[in-house]
């Protein structure tokens, strides 16, 4: 253990003993938020306990906040605010649950369990601690740094400039400007001006833990402020009213209805439209009724599932000639599998910092000689893009010359090349996810003779990415990546006929946000 730590002093981490299997410390560390420890510190400590687990202070002592995870629900929440093409070193717990390391840049950040309105997910930044691999926790088990993502091997990227809007910081608790007329937030007004407030944001669709962080600031911001338990009973208040607030059910209903293809539960639509009260409930279910009496849609088998009737006719040319599938090489011989033809979409769904980008810019690698490729890239900036791109052995300039990298977050398909491969990455969408099929249908519609390969983020462990069944419909190969697994969930085009390519997986690692290398083989 004292050779670890040493290792992580040496990558400039302010480095402390704490207690085997627990999460306390066996010296008085305040001073080491302010300066490192020496080597000499490090051995003397660890000769003196030599099984003692590795805290790291975190904040700007050590450059370094950490994320601390410990439910799915907060994981999820937590991932609406990073850039899905975003590599960062990830530690497993335990217990089960995951920390996520980033820079620390600000002396404001903050130390808080939990970040409000997030579900066990805390921040460890100035004034905090964490434990490290291989560390042991109080059940025995270690701490463990997951395979490709260690903090050793890759670069510790900042924190992302949304998800760092909603962390606590110093400043938070400053008191608002006061303006000489018409003063808000003040006494006599501040449950009002909080709900309007709410009320706005609710409108502009902003996710929920986003709405009650920034009320929350209010709250403690007013004049006078409002104590720290009784704020979170007025945000909770105020966000509430805000929910209940009149809403167009029957057209947001119709609309979300006529835009699915195959199956939908109705559960579905209470979700994705954020439909909470029993009588927003009940309205979806008026509307859905109609529809079915209307023969929109049907009633499928099982309680609550339903089907839009298609009656849309496409014509089928026939042909004296089958077409030849495009030459193209795919990451882990995916080739052998399954053909892509002139025109064909294809997906990649995958879970955040699963290796979406990866493939995609392992894709583009192993095609840029031969094919004319145009990369639009939702989140990537130069910086980023470059430090990947390195990882390759072709060059930057290889890069540079053969692919058009193009930053674009909305309407890809305006700029789609009929006639050349087109990666998109990714289709970003936090709300009305039933919108996606469309999105996909209008890139699909834009093409000749060339493809479009579209990653979408997805929730781990499903098959499908955001939009669900619909984003099935136009693809001709359809990719699902969680850590470590690849899985081709739809091929239409089988390349060996004999060879049912549906279903089989393949497990990888994935070193500096690039490197793809396959564990064993497809099974």
């Amino acid at each position: 253990m004292m050779q670890q730590a040493i290792e992580y002093l040496r990558q400039g981490f302010s480095v402390i003993p704490a207690v085997p299997k627990e999460k306390k410390f066996l010296i008085s560390w305040a001073d080491y938020q302010k300066k490192l420890p020496t080597e000499s510190d490090i051995r003397q400590w660890w000769t003196k306990w030599p099984d003692a687990n590795i805290g790291l202070v975190t904040g700007q002592i050590s450059n370094l906040a950490v994320i601390d995870i410990d439910s799915a629900e907060g994981k999820e929440q937590i991932e609406e605010y990073l850039p899905d093409t975003l590599v960062f070193p990830i530690a497993h717990t335990p217990r089960g649950g995951q920390h996520w390391f980033f820079r620390c840049f600000d002396a404001d950040l903050l130390t808080q369990a939990p970040i409000p309105g997030f579900a066990g997910v805390d921040i460890r930044a100035n004034g905090g601690v964490v434990i490290v691999p291989p560390s042991v926790g109080v059940n025995g088990k270690q701490y463990q740094w997951q395979n490709g993502l260690e903090i050793s091997k890759i670069p510790i990227p900042k924190i992302p400039e949304r998800l760092y809007a909603i962390l606590p910081k110093k400043t938070d608790v400053m008191p608002l400007r006061t303006y000489s007329n018409d003063q808000m937030f003040v006494e006599g007004r501040r449950d009002e001006d909080l709900f309007h407030i709410a009320y706005a944001l609710v409108r502009a669709k902003l996710p929920e833990p986003e709405i009650y962080a920034t009320l929350l600031r209010l709250a403690s911001a007013c004049s006078p402020p409002f104590p720290q338990k009784e704020a979170e009973q007025k945000v909770v208040s105020a966000l509430r009213r805000a929910l209940s607030q009149p809403r167009d059910i029957k057209q947001e209903v119709s609309a979300w209805c006529m835009a699915q293809d195959g199956h939908f539960r109705l559960e579905s639509c209470f979700s994705e439209l954020t439909l909470r009260t029993k009588e927003q409930k009940a309205e979806c279910r008026a509307v859905i009724a109609d529809l079915s009496a209307r023969g929109i849609i049907e009633r499928d088998k099982g309680i609550g599932i339903y089907r839009l009737i298609d009656k849309s006719i496409e014509h089928i040319e026939l042909m004296d000639e089958r077409p030849e599938p495009l030459d193209i090489k795919w990451p882990f011989g995916i080739e052998q599998f399954a053909d892509i033809y002139p025109g064909n979409v294809a997906i990649v769904a995958g879970t955040s910092n699963a290796g979406k980008t990866a493939l995609l810019l392992n894709f583009a690698a192993k095609n840029m000689d031969k094919f004319q490729i145009r990369y639009q890239s939702s989140e990537m900036d130069s910086d980023e893009l470059s430090m990947r791109l390195r990882g390759f052995e072709a060059g930057l300039n290889a890069f540079r010359q053969k692919i058009e990298w193009i930053k674009r977050s909305t309407d890809w398909w305006d700029i789609i090349l009929p006639d050349a491969i087109n990666i998109i990455d990714f289709m970003e969408i936090h709300e009305d996810f039933y919108k996606v099929g469309g999105w996909i249908k209008k890139v699909f519609d834009r093409l000749k003779k060339g493809i479009a390969v579209i990653a979408l983020q997805k929730t781990a462990n499903t098959e499908m990415g955001r939009g669900g069944a619909i984003t099935k419909e136009k693809a001709r190969l359809y990719l699902s990546i969680d850590y470590g697994t690849l899985t081709i969930v739809k091929a239409k085009n089988w390349h060996d006929q004999e060879v049912n390519p549906n279903g089989r997986k393949i497990d990888f690692t994935m070193e500096r946000g690039v490197i793809l290398k396959n564990i064993g083989f497809w099974r």
